[in-house]
């Protein structure tokens, strides 16, 4: 990784260029503590730049409050899933995340990716996707399992399997309007 927080609170990263890693660019999420989980909060990433990473340009797991903020996230590639950004905790919950103003770009996985896997006790809600520039990657957005969340005001283009959103077994999300061109 090129930047992993885990467990952590009050944590900002700004203007920081991220690039070739063999993981991810940046991994937010949760610790063990003994037998406690502790998620991150409060954490701000703003104006960096996440490029040509192997796995995600970044990863967000077990957290509770996460500003993504006129961020570049490109170019990821070498092993699944290659998203700009993928929200998949283990089997914390993913709550009140703000991506806004970010391109994301050129990825061979999805712009966005969120999941919830029906196979762990992991939750993703309360994320809120906004006024972002997400083009050539497979899907703009892909949504599964996702409760309470917000895509919108963003512009779509030239993904490769569909610019519109993906979304499967969510509830009170809200996925328009964005542009499509």
């Amino acid at each position: 990784m090129g930047i992993a927080i885990y467990g952590s609170t009050n944590v900002k990263v700004n203007r920081t260029s991220i690039a070739d890693c063999w993981g991810d660019g940046i991994v937010v999420g949760a610790r063990k503590n003994g037998g406690v989980t502790v998620v991150s909060r409060d954490v701000l990433i703003k104006r960096v730049i996440s490029t040509n990473n192997r796995r995600q340009a970044l990863t967000i797991g077990g957290v509770n409050g996460l500003e993504v903020d006129s961020c570049v996230l490109t170019y990821t590639n070498g092993t699944a899933p290659q998203d700009g950004i993928d929200i998949e905790p283990d089997s914390d919950t993913a709550q009140y995340v703000y991506i806004k103003n970010c391109e994301i770009a050129h990825n061979v996985g999805n712009g966005v990716e969120m999941n919830a896997k029906t196979t762990t006790t992991a939750k993703v809600r309360n994320i809120f996707v906004t006024n972002n520039y997400m083009h050539h990657n497979a899907y703009s957005n892909y949504i599964l399992h996702v409760q309470n969340s917000t895509i919108n005001y963003n512009r779509f283009s030239a993904n490769r399997v569909r610019n519109q959103i993906y979304a499967k077994d969510t509830t009170n999300c809200v996925f328009v309007p964005n542009t499509i061109n």
